[in-house]
């Protein structure tokens, strides 16, 4: 690994704990640091999967924030989204308190 990889690899990991994921009243921001950003407005989701099919969050509508680690939660939107090249239509995460995570994510789309 070259000097500059590393120093790329260390900011990453630096800026996971001041770059969370964030719930507001009409948006979900989901991050990977400063790597990858993903918005979307809670009336954009479909549905949240705790459970799916084996590599499921392997196919090419799923955008996985989830870096090396397995995903824990699938959000499903209710259209298309156009990243890039690719159209997505899920986006994986890892959680680490998925069951807080999904209480803050309810009540927000329940106000």
């Amino acid at each position: 690994m070259t000097a500059s990889a590393m120093v790329w690899l260390v900011a990453l990991v630096r800026s996971m704990p001041r770059l969370p994921v964030l719930l507001d009243a009409e948006r979900l921001v989901l991050r990977i640091g400063s790597l990858r950003r993903f918005d979307i407005l809670l009336k954009d989701i479909a549905a949240v999967r705790t459970s799916w099919e084996s590599r499921a969050e392997k196919a090419k509508t799923v955008s996985n924030l989830a870096l090396i680690a397995y995903p824990n939660v699938m959000i499903d939107l209710r259209q298309p989204v156009v990243s890039g090249r690719r159209t997505i239509t899920t986006v994986a995460h890892r959680m680490d308190d998925l069951p807080g995570f999904l209480t803050a994510l309810n009540d927000g789309m329940h106000r």
